[in-house]
């Protein structure tokens, strides 16, 4: 693949002004590959990008629609869907493969079972997924202060620099609000800009669930008995999800 950007820069200097409609459309999920792709200095096609669209997750109604289309129409159930898997269509498709999950009478049951077939099996198709995207993404002081904020949000900037004391943590919140866009930034009611109080979440319910649950329960299931794992998966998930909804509302921290 190294050559692959040089071919696109030969295919776009080819068909560039030639054609009144039409053009090439690059796709991609992983952020920072594709900001390399386009923006940077020394990228093959640097400046040749003539529109950019950021595609967001889907909305409440397309995703009640989708679970309810897969027998999960429960409200507990769908926003817990919700929170694993925001809105990218293979996370659904991968739930949708799982068959029927609807005779589960219990949402503590439901829960974990789908995290058990989607996560934590040798075979599951979403084992790998979050090491994978983080490890793509962030490179190692950054994913140290998302986990950090995953740990402790919501939390301040106090709060975070007493976790990694020795880090200056501005350039890399930074990246993870406006260039990423992995965290958020939620301001308190009445504060300024310019006063630290702003509470800082993780964005992506997918980033939120696979660091506050699945991450940590994969790596509990090697030295903690079965029930205790389960019992920290129900507990977990089910905060997630609360915050999950409180973020997606935006609602006001104080």
């Amino acid at each position: 693949m190294a050559g692959f950007p040089s071919l696109l820069k030969t295919q776009v200097d080819r068909i560039q002004g030639r054609f009144p409609v039409g053009g090439l459309i690059l796709l991609g999920s992983v952020q920072s590959e594709m900001e390399a792709l386009l923006h940077d200095h020394h990228a093959s096609l640097f400046g040749r990008s003539t529109f950019d669209m950021s595609l967001r997750p889907w909305d409440p109604s397309a995703v009640f629609s989708v679970a309810a289309s897969h027998g999960a129409s429960e409200p507990a159930r769908t926003l817990t869907l919700w929170t694993l898997f925001g809105g990218v269509p293979k996370y659904w498709r991968d739930f949708a493969n799982l068959g029927e999950l609807s005779g589960i009478p219990t949402w503590s049951e439901w829960a974990l079972e789908v995290c058990r077939r989607l996560f934590l099996r040798v075979d599951s198709p979403l084992r790998e997924e979050g090491e994978s995207l983080l490890g793509w993404e962030l490179r190692r002081n950054n994913l140290a202060v998302l986990r950090a904020v995953a740990r402790l949000a919501p939390c301040t900037h106090a709060d975070l620099q007493a976790e990694l004391p020795r880090r200056s943590l501005g350039p890399y919140l930074t990246t993870l609000v406006q260039d990423l866009r992995l965290v958020d930034r939620l301001q308190p009611v009445f504060a300024t800009e310019k006063q630290r109080r702003a509470r800082y979440v993780i964005s992506d319910p997918f980033h939120l669930a696979w660091l506050r649950v699945i991450r940590p329960a994969r790596q509990a299931a090697r030295i903690l008995p079965t029930r205790q794992v389960e019992r920290y998966i129900r507990v977990r998930l089910r905060w997630v999800v609360i915050m999950h909804l409180r973020c997606a509302g935006r609602a006001p921290v104080c």
